[in-house]
């Protein structure tokens, strides 16, 4: 089908040299696939959004009831930092020295 748009599009195309013609062609080919990959990306987003809103539903319940965590608690939890003087003793000699000198130098 031919709209009024499309024959304006096509009345200006024909007001070009060829290779002009060519290259708006190549450029609306690369438009139109564009287009048609958000069309695509859009169907499947809508397709999932009821089992998506489902899942976060559950998720949401699941933590209020203390049957899961946000993935966040048991990671900090775990996350163990020495001491300064831990670390410290854990240098070797070397390291040692160039940590008091430095302090020195302060």
């Amino acid at each position: 089908m031919v709209t009024p748009t499309m024959n304006t599009v096509m009345k200006m195309l024909e007001s070009l040299p060829e290779s002009q013609q060519k290259q708006v062609a190549k450029r609306l080919r690369g438009y139109i696939a564009d287009l048609q990959d958000e069309q695509k990306w859009d169907r499947s987003f809508t397709k999932t959004q009821t089992g998506l809103a489902a899942a976060a539903k559950r998720a949401r319940k699941e933590i209020a009831e203390g049957k899961a965590t946000t993935g966040i608690q048991p990671a900090m939890k775990s996350l163990a930092l020495p001491s300064f003087w831990e670390a410290y003793e854990a240098l070797d000699k070397s390291a040692k020295r160039r940590a008091r000198n430095w302090q020195r130098r302060k």
